[in-house]
């Protein structure tokens, strides 16, 4: 079907779809007005055989028969803060450690392991204050002056209520784009690769 019209089922996690797809969302609207995105915003690895989505976008390579991938960009991490955290507590120690910092780390789970790894080398006698699987929620939650964080430079060097702490960060991870080998070829999921690729690259 190479209509540019019908439903594109993408799935991707919270902090992609909300800091990096929606604020450009408006471009693949104008171009393509027939084509409707129904974005499901999870960190479960869904299944593209069976047709839970069309497209994923995901940290970790798919590794599904039949499936596309390409590799879009690579998300670099940092530490920040909020300005008036900062101001109340200082920056990180001189020795690179969170010495006396609330720390806000991911989930104690797979998908974080490197994320928390480098924060636990340099966690000194800082204290972790929080965890949470949602990207974003830490997000708000460093924006909101709670504590220290690993988030994505791509975004928060352009929020002004944020301060980096470092410029140094975990290996950086790299988004993966996949499609089932069947739907690929479709005009309206061809229409919606581009639109990625293009904002993501």
């Amino acid at each position: 079907d190479q209509r540019l019209a019908g439903t594109v089922r993408l799935t991707a996690t919270e902090m992609l779809a909300t800091r990096f797809i929606m604020p450009e969302v408006h471009r693949l609207h104008a171009a393509h007005p027939d084509i409707t995105l129904d974005l499901v915003c999870s960190n479960r690895s869904v299944s593209l055989a069976r047709r839970e989505a069309d497209i994923a976008l995901r940290l970790a390579r798919p590794v599904e028969e039949n499936i596309v991938t390409r590799r879009l960009a690579a998300i670099d991490l940092s530490l920040y803060a909020a300005r008036a955290y900062v101001d109340q507590h200082g920056g990180a120690s001189p020795d690179g450690t969170l010495d006396g910092h609330r720390v806000l780390a991911f989930a104690d789970a797979r998908a974080f392991a490197i994320e928390n790894r480098w924060l636990d080398e340099r966690l000194g006698s800082g204290r972790v204050l929080m965890r949470s699987d949602s990207v974003s929620s830490i997000y708000a939650a460093v924006v909101a002056g709670l504590g220290v964080a690993l988030l994505p430079r791509a975004v928060a060097d352009r929020d002004g209520a944020l301060v980096a702490l470092s410029q140094e960060g975990p290996e950086p991870r790299v988004i993966w784009q996949a499609v089932h080998a069947d739907v690929a070829k479709s005009g309206r999921v061809r229409a919606v690769l581009a639109f990625l690729g293009d904002i993501l690259h």
